[in-house]
């Protein structure tokens, strides 16, 4: 029986951005466009919010991955055996996947700023100096 290890920060962000990377496998002609637009953006806005993540060494592992179990209705698993995060769709996996990226690093950030800041216009306002009034708007 292989050891079960803890995984290190390293390698969830690195599954993290695969998972973020990968392709939506978009099926449907229908509603293309808008869905298609609103997929790009939240890509970029996870990636935009793994950086913030990658950069916070008092951000661990361990966050993350409880932040998973909270964010997006738990549906973002990181699954330790195969070193991937593996998503439960809602309804449709090309409109979600990344979406549920974007609430784990949210909730993420969120947590790091909480001790610091005594309310929430206050950490918004932090936030929104690092990673834009956009993303804050979105997912905070």
């Amino acid at each position: 029986m292989k050891k079960q290890t803890t995984p290190t920060k390293a390698e969830i962000l690195a599954a993290m951005r695969a998972h973020i990377g990968q392709r939506s496998g978009w099926s449907s002609l229908d509603g293309y466009i808008s869905d298609y637009r609103d997929i790009l953006r939240e890509g970029r806005e996870a990636r935009k919010m793994l950086r913030f993540v990658e950069l916070r060494d008092s951000i661990t592992a361990d966050k993350i991955l409880a932040a998973c179990k909270e964010a997006y209705s738990g549906r973002l698993t990181y699954n330790a055996e195969k070193q991937r995060f593996d998503y439960c769709a809602g309804q449709y996996f090309p409109t979600e996947y990344r979406a549920a990226a974007c609430a784990v690093l949210a909730s993420v950030i969120w947590d790091y700023f909480r001790d610091s800041y005594p309310s929430r216009d206050r950490i918004e306002k932090e936030v929104c100096g690092y990673l834009g009034r956009g993303i804050v708007s979105r997912w905070f």
